[in-house]
């Protein structure tokens, strides 16, 4: 009976697809659920590869695309070896493993996740962080101690909004945000028959941009504009529906630029951001792009002590404080703990410009075999997490490693899944 069992549940291939959108749900609400379902998938992939249960993936094939998937993870424990810090450098390393978990159980169940349920989980997880915007904005509107409007703006806006309901970093929140504004889009206007402007998906963006307009974050505001004119761009130029094409163009723009004139907490960030007159330097008026810039040329001198092979995972932060302590202009990054600021120059201090060709070498190579298959939703993801990263170091936090762990290498088997059922039909 137990044999039966195996087999039944095995053969429907049900499982996984399920355990996959659900995971994508719950992605957004907290590391304890998600840490769970993980669980779970990981549980679900062990009894199914222990098991006996036949499988038409090639095993050479398979290490060839986990080890390329899962580059930054072989990056970081290579860096173990000539760290001075081992205890933080492991730490550091369990952090990264669920990009090694999520492609192992994904390239092995490639052939049994279907497309359909590939796009259930962006769906589902554009749904999860739109409740939880919703929430947000509810809670912190209702926790605001004065409903002045400039007041209530405060309280809306910023990290206040991020924490309202789950404990977020403003940053990574919009990031999340931002996915869920990709996904959505891609929903409306290339898994469909017919665009439909008055539809739920256009629902959800509308919310999820005011969000962003709330958080202030100039990088996701900034990505989300360029998707919400280059999707209805590429897509009513191949249909030729040029009216509807500048109607919704200026329709975002204005919206985008009203949004702006209304927060000026927001319109602040961005005087601050272009710097005219150099009335925002270091010596004067303390801001985001100040401060990156002077942690981006710290890090540079981090990086030119061992440019080779980096300081080792354990001993990135340890390296890069002593640096900011010679900062004599300032003394704002010497009370609180910041790390490189930029995907790229975080793995470059910790593994040297050996690791960041390694990583560069992967990602162009996984980008290179999308843009042949056609699969341009895992290209443009790809490039949405390079451009995050350009201003936060989004691969050393759990947030940022999880959502792109798992949307890369699920998005990566898309296209091939599209085709297959296609196929088959």
């Amino acid at each position: 009976m137990l044999k039966q069992f195996k087999q039944d549940y095995l053969h429907k291939d049900k499982a996984i697809n399920l355990l996959v959108i659900l995971y994508a749900a719950v992605l957004p609400w907290g590391y304890a659920t998600a840490n769970i379902v993980l669980g779970v998938m990981g549980v679900f992939f062990l009894f199914s590869f222990f098991s006996g249960k036949k499988t038409s993936i090639n095993k050479g094939e398979s290490a060839f695309w986990i080890i390329n998937f899962s580059i930054l993870f072989f990056i970081y424990l290579f860096s173990i070896l000539y760290t001075d810090n081992i205890p933080i450098g492991l730490h550091s390393i369990i952090k990264k493993t669920p990009i090694l978990c999520f492609t192992i159980i994904i390239v092995y169940f490639k052939n049994e996740i279907e497309g359909k349920a590939i796009l259930k989980a962006l769906k589902a997880f554009s749904f999860s962080i739109f409740l939880v915007c919703i929430i947000s904005i509810i809670l912190s509107a209702y926790h605001c101690y004065d409903y002045k409007f400039e007041i209530l703006l405060y309280c809306l806006s910023d990290q206040n909004l991020a924490e309202a309901f789950i404990s977020y970093h403003k940053l990574y929140m919009a990031l999340y945000v931002c996915i869920a504004i990709f996904f959505l889009l891609y929903i409306s206007f290339f898994s469909t028959k017919k665009y439909k402007f008055f539809s739920w998906e256009n629902l959800q963006i509308l919310l999820l941009f005011f969000t962003l307009i709330l958080l202030g974050t100039r990088n996701s505001i900034a990505l989300s504009a360029v998707f919400l004119i280059g999707f209805p761009v590429s897509y009513w130029i191949k249909n030729k529906t040029y009216i509807k094409l500048f109607i919704y163009c200026f329709i975002i723009i204005i919206a985008v630029i009203g949004s702006i004139s209304l927060n000026p907490m927001l319109r602040e960030k961005i005087k601050e951001g272009i710097n005219y007159e150099n009335q925002y330097n270091i010596n004067k008026r303390w801001g985001g792009l100040t401060t990156r810039k002077l942690i981006w040329e710290h890090a540079y001198y981090v990086v030119a002590k061992d440019p080779l092979l980096g300081v080792g995972v354990g001993d990135t932060q340890k390296e890069l404080d002593k640096s900011f302590l010679n900062i004599t202009d300032t003394n704002a990054l010497k009370y609180s703990v910041y790390n490189a600021h930029n995907d790229l120059l975080q793995i470059t201090v910790t593994s040297g410009i050996l690791g960041l060709c390694f990583y560069l070498f992967c990602f162009a190579y996984i980008f290179q075999v999308s843009f042949k298959k056609k699969n341009y939703i895992h290209c443009s993801f790809m490039l949405l997490f390079l451009f995050s990263g350009l201003t936060e170091s989004l691969l050393e936090r759990d947030m940022g490693i999880r959502v792109f762990a798992f949307f890369t290498i699920l998005l990566f088997i898309y296209k091939k899944q599209i085709h297959e059922n296609s196929s088959i039909t």
